[in-house]
């Protein structure tokens, strides 16, 4: 890696450290719901899939 290498990836890294920044602001407040949401989501998926495991095990 040469100095303009070094310069560029520098570039690249302060300007995810901004956008993360920014997009952890904006989206914090909702992790927690969107966690929940998701966590529901799996749940709900998860008791299809038994139903259906249990039918195929039943016919």
């Amino acid at each position: 890696m040469d100095a303009r290498d070094w310069k560029i990836a520098q570039a690249y890294n302060q300007c995810f450290a901004v956008l993360n920044r920014e997009v952890r602001a904006k989206v914090g407040p909702f992790i927690g719901q969107i966690f929940r949401a998701v966590s529901v989501q799996m749940a709900q998926d998860d008791d299809e899939l038994r139903e259906s495991a249990l039918q195929c095990i039943d016919a």
